[in-house]
């Protein structure tokens, strides 16, 4: 496989001619071709899957709280 250019975004060009989707792995920055023998994809690995599951259970994603009302209990 080439290199993506910057034009194709995440496409590649197969040999056959045909293109590909590639993304980056959201946690180590890894190419990952967008198909079904991707097991575990948008992510790398299991390995990379299993460490953003842990982010979310550690709730280290969240939404701050923007609202200027206070609630007095």
């Amino acid at each position: 496989m080439r290199e993506r250019t910057e034009d194709e975004g995440n496409l590649v060009l197969k040999k056959n001619g045909s293109k590909k989707l590639v993304v980056d792995c959201p946690n180590c920055g890894a190419p990952v071709a967008w198909d079904s023998a991707s097991r575990f994809r948008p992510f790398c690995s299991e390995r990379c899957k299993l460490i953003e599951l842990g982010r979310w259970a550690d709730e280290a994603y969240n939404i701050p709280d923007t609202s200027s009302e206070t609630t007095d209990i």
